[in-house]
């Protein structure tokens, strides 16, 4: 599988609980998820062979649901079908830049996204 990379636009500068940019392996995405009507969640296992990590992409997106119907949605199809595609790219040695705000570039299909936060998680507890 390919590796995938997301960048916050924060720059790198490694202050904080989030991270500006990460690299995870696209075989190891364990699901996405529904947060609210304008953020969606997916989890990647991040193991490191002593301790069970994961590292947690939040999407900020848009609410189309909400226009098109009055009624709240959110966008964890489109994620999940980009996110399996770009893992998917060969050859599986290739890195994927799927959401790179520090230098603009979206991966097709999420145009929609507006930001994304990313978050290094150990077990149940924040890494410090």
């Amino acid at each position: 599988m390919a590796r995938l990379l997301f960048a916050s636009g924060a720059g790198i500068d490694a202050t904080g609980r989030t991270i500006d940019a990460c690299s995870v392996d696209g075989s190891e995405l364990i699901g996405v998820m529904p947060v609210s009507a304008t953020t969606t969640e997916a989890i990647f296992r991040t193991d490191n062979g002593y301790a069970p990590n994961t590292t947690r992409v939040v999407f900020t997106h848009d609410d189309t649901h909400a226009v098109e119907s009055g009624a709240s949605g959110h966008r964890v199809r489109e994620i999940a079908e980009v996110l399996t595609k770009a893992a998917s790219a060969g050859p599986h040695s290739v890195v994927v830049d799927v959401l790179d705000f520090d230098n603009n570039v979206k991966t097709p299909g999420l145009n929609f996204v507006t930001g994304i936060s990313i978050e290094a998680m150990s077990g149940y507890f924040w890494n410090t």
